[in-house]
């Protein structure tokens, strides 16, 4: 997936832009899983209803860590369950790691890559 171009002037948008930018990069990726052109996505509807099920989250997430740089809580999809919701929020988390120059970290134990592993432990 490659680097939204956004990624590389975070502190020269506003929160509502930069939502926006995120909002579209989310309907492209999504668009190419569910085969859907993403200009028939609308941003207000539930993922569920846009062709996201519990994989999708999964592999959505993944492209948030790798891609974005933001690590989210397993269940960050349902929590926030449009693509509106979820834009916002991270926008939120990308200018607020932008302000202190750190990473944009939930929690760590809350990213994929730790709750995968840490499953993979746990049997």
């Amino acid at each position: 997936v490659p680097r939204p171009k956004f990624l590389d002037r975070l502190q020269s948008y506003s929160p509502e832009l930069l939502s926006a930018e995120i909002q579209s990069w989310m309907l492209d990726w999504l668009a190419e899983r569910v085969e859907v052109p993403a200009d028939e996505l609308t941003p207000t509807a539930p993922l569920t209803e846009l062709g996201m099920d519990s994989l999708t989250a999964l592999e959505l997430n993944v492209a948030f860590e790798k891609v974005l740089g933001i690590q989210l809580p397993p269940t960050a999809a349902w929590s926030y369950p449009t693509p509106a919701l979820l834009s916002a929020h991270l926008a939120e988390l990308l200018l607020r790691s932008a302000t202190t120059s750190g990473p944009a970290v939930v929690d760590p134990i809350d990213s994929w890559f730790e709750a995968m592993e840490s499953d993979a432990r746990g049997r």
